[in-house]
């Protein structure tokens, strides 16, 4: 009989026990429950608060990227002014000594023009601009209205065949030799080509200039075991210029 009451006393130990387990477990669960429904609501107002942190941040972004954008623009349009004013003037030297009918018509209208014409080309052909005006000063001393021998015409004094090949592959209506705009963007072209072909070796572009890219790339592949003396002498003269208009900050 003691021991029937033992083991009831036992058992009902265990339900006890049991039941405080089952209520400490829905307590916890509740407030589980309650902790995770609350964190979730911090978590949805962070969300909300970092959306708008980070609509700041790209807005201010966009200001900022605007800002250089604009900033470069009238910084690169203050640089192409300063080029273009430089090159009037290094023009107006260089041609003050050469006393030719040719070169006493030209018209601060003309420099203007030259001068807008090498720098807008430079730019859109990756040429230097100490090349471009090396190269016109030795080819026609300025000259507008020059023709050589050969038939070159123009600043850059350019063949017709050569022009022509240049204005289909630049896709352009016309082209006339003696326009200012029309002769330095042809020639700035076939400059920036002869630079590709060479590996951007400025002397070989310049022998290429002189001569035609097909004798030099067979001198240069061993064919042809020297240039012609007039094509050596030409490419000494032109670096003579371009260094002369480089030490001008002019690259």
């Amino acid at each position: 009989m003691a021991k029937d009451k033992t083991t009831v006393g036992f058992l009902i130990f265990i339900i006890a026990a049991l039941s405080l387990l089952v209520y400490q477990n829905l307590f916890l669960t509740r407030n589980l429950n309650k902790m995770t429904s609350q964190l979730d609501e911090v978590q949805v107002k962070f969300s909300k608060l970092t959306d708008e942190h980070t609509k700041v941040l790209l807005t201010l972004a966009q200001v900022k990227g605007a800002v250089t954008v604009l900033d470069s623009a009238v910084n690169s349009d203050t640089k192409r002014r300063a080029r273009i004013a430089k090159i009037r003037i290094l023009i107006r030297e260089e041609t003050a000594h050469i006393n030719t009918p040719e070169i006493r018509e030209l018209t601060a209208a003309d420099i203007a023009d030259m001068a807008v014409a090498v720098v807008d080309n430079s730019e859109k052909y990756d040429v230097p601009i100490s090349l471009i005006l090396g190269v016109i000063r030795q080819e026609s001393a300025f000259n507008i209205k020059a023709i050589s021998n050969a038939g070159a015409l123009g600043l850059m004094q350019l063949l017709p065949s050569t022009a022509e090949d240049i204005k289909i592959a630049t896709g352009q209506a016309s082209y006339e030799p003696f326009r200012i705009s029309h002769n330095i963007r042809a020639g700035t072209y076939y400059l920036s080509k002869m630079l590709h072909k060479f590996g951007f070796d400025q002397q070989k572009a310049v022998w290429a200039y002189n001569t035609g890219p097909e004798y030099v790339a067979r001198f240069v592949a061993g064919e042809y075991e020297n240039l012609q003396n007039q094509t050596i002498a030409y490419e000494q003269a032109v670096s003579k210029h371009v260094e002369r208009f480089a030490s001008y900050g002019l690259k």
